[in-house]
Order: C-alpha cells, then structure tokens, then sequence
C-alpha cells in the first residue's frame, strides 16, 4: 500500500510539473518541424528525392540511439531536484522503506517515459503522413517493429541512468558514467573487434552496438533489415531484461548504503 501511496504522489508531483511537458512539447514540435521542412522542399524542388514518407520513416527506424539517448534526459527530468530539494530524506523519515521508494519511483519514471517515446514517435508518423508523399505501408510497419524491438534497451538504458541519480551525486557524474559504460565501452570494444573474434562478438551484445547496426543505404534507398532477423530480436529482450535485472540491483544496493542530507 505505501508503494502504491508513494507513486501517486511522484505522479501527481511530475503531472504538476512544466518541465516535462516543456520537454514534451519542444521535442514534438522539432520532429513535426522535420517533416515540414521535407515537404516544402519537395513542393518548391522538382524531382526532391526525400519528400516520401519511406525516407522519413526509414531515417527514423535508422536512428533508435535518438530515443535511446532521450532515456538520460527523461530520467533526470522524472527525478526532478530530489537532492538539491531535500525531499528524498523526508520521504525516508517518512517511514517508507528505501526498496518501495526505489522501485515506485522507477515505475513512476517508466511510465512517463513511454508515454514520451509515444507521444513523440505519433507526432512524427503522423506529421509524415500529412505532409509527405505516401509510400509503401511496409516503411510503418518496419518502424513499429523496430521500436518494439528497441523497447527492451530503452527500459535498460532509463533503469541505468535511474540507477545513476542514486549512486552519484551530480548530474556530470551521473551523464559520464551512463555514456561511458552505454557509448564508449562499446565502441571501444566494437573497433577492437575488428582485429579479435571473441571481443566482436562480446560487442556485438551491447545495445549500442545493436541500435548502430540498424541502418539506411542512401544510394540504393533499401533498408538494412537488422531488426528482421530473429537472432537480433531475441538478443534485444535478453540484453534488456538482463541488464536492467543487473543495474537495477546495483541502483537499489547504491541508495541503500547512500546516506541521504
């Protein structure tokens, strides 16, 4: 009952709060933006070859590491100045445990976080739609699939920055350590694998790597279909469920032995 207690209140707190839907509002407004832009390009510009709805969406299920990095910005935004405020150790006198306080606050965050990736990721399918010209629905469909396959690393990828705010103490630290252990690591490991066969395919495990191999070819206009092939699908949700398992536990060991001002 106190978990359920203490996520009303995180919602209501975050529902009340203007900097999410600053966030909200501003990055919807920029992929609308993008979409416009293409097609007043292809109205005053014969023969534009990127005035479709297949370039768009393709570009978009080409670029995951967008909404994979958006995981940092929203989770710092859900967190809010818990520290700085010093209402997580009114939350703790409280009487509610530091595990319910963990775990309510990480759900609170996931919710919102999908509700963002949705909402976002509708304003610029439908924004193609409206103003570019319509090709094959195989395009929306291949997007739909990829995010769903993206899904698992971006639960991943906000559990670990969730875990970072509990761990350390300012928000360089918290930024540094996710991209170094979720973006240097593994390119790192991804160029060293070009020489040695069992860091390669160590590499190849880590979200990074997965979401970099996803791409377009611009001169044949074909989709590199990485997402298609069972073996990456099924390696997208034991990546996520394992490393969220791991980070989470090491979030939760992290604000256990915090003591919190």
């Amino acid at each position: 009952m106190q978990v359920l207690n203490y996520m009303k209140s995180e919602l209501y707190r975050n529902v009340r709060s203007k900097n999410n839907y600053l966030f909200l509002i501003g990055f919807v407004a920029f992929v609308i933006l993008i979409n416009v832009s293409l097609g007043l390009f292809a109205n005053t510009q014969v023969n534009f070859p990127y005035g479709t709805t297949k370039y768009s969406l393709s570009s978009f299920y080409s670029s995951m590491v967008i909404p994979f990095f958006l995981c940092l910005t929203l989770t710092s935004l859900v967190f809010g100045q818990e520290y700085k405020n010093h209402t997580l150790i009114n939350t703790v006198a409280y009487g509610i445990s530091r595990h319910q306080i963990f775990l309510g606050k990480l759900i609170v965050t996931m919710i919102i976080s999908v509700i963002n990736i949705i909402c976002i990721s509708a304003a610029f399918i439908a924004s193609a739609y409206l103003m570019l010209e319509t090709s094959s629905p195989i395009y929306l469909y291949e997007l739909l699939y990829a995010l769903a396959g993206s899904l698992p690393l971006f639960i991943l990828a906000t559990v670990f920055a969730y875990s970072c705010h509990f761990a350390f103490d300012s928000d360089l630290k918290r930024s540094s350590v996710w991209l170094t252990c979720l973006v240097f690591i593994p390119q790192i490991l991804s160029l060293v694998g070009r020489r040695i066969i069992a860091v390669r395919n160590v590499a190849n495990w880590m979200p990074w790597n997965i979401f970099k191999n996803a791409t377009f070819d611009f001169s044949t206009q074909q989709m590199a279909m990485n997402w298609s092939n069972p073996d990456i699908y099924m390696r997208c949700i034991i990546v996520g469920v394992l490393g969220s398992i791991l980070f989470y536990l090491f979030g939760l060991e992290s604000f256990k032995r915090k003591e919190i001002v």
